[in-house]
């Protein structure tokens, strides 16, 4: 394989993991800030089942785009993970991160 094989290969990854990146950001704005306060109200239980009966198109979308933003997440991790699996500082750092993130959540949660 060529360097400019090895690079085609490379922009073709990145382009693909950003395609998936905005997926994934296209329906969070939809699923999130769009969607969810028109089934959901935190304030009254009673509102969102009647919201989830009369409202049931609506709610059913509200769950692709849930299922869309939990793909998309999967999808844009394991093209990121190919693209950068060989750089070992990028490695570096997203352990680093992960072990932070965890450790944080360990530390601070207060459930």
């Amino acid at each position: 394989m060529t360097i400019n094989d090895k690079q085609s290969e490379l922009v073709m990854t990145a382009r693909t993991a950003g395609i998936w990146y905005l997926i994934m950001a296209i329906s969070g704005i939809l699923g999130f800030l769009i969607f969810h306060p028109q089934v959901f109200d935190s304030e009254d239980s009673q509102k969102t089942l009647t919201n989830l009966i009369d409202l049931e198109a609506l709610a059913r979308t509200r769950l692709l785009l849930e299922f869309a933003i939990i793909a998309s997440q999967a999808l844009t991790a394991v093209w990121l993970y190919k693209l950068f699996r060989n750089n070992a500082k990028v490695k570096k750092a997203l352990t680093q991160s992960v072990v932070f993130n965890k450790t944080y959540i360990l530390l601070f949660n207060n459930y």
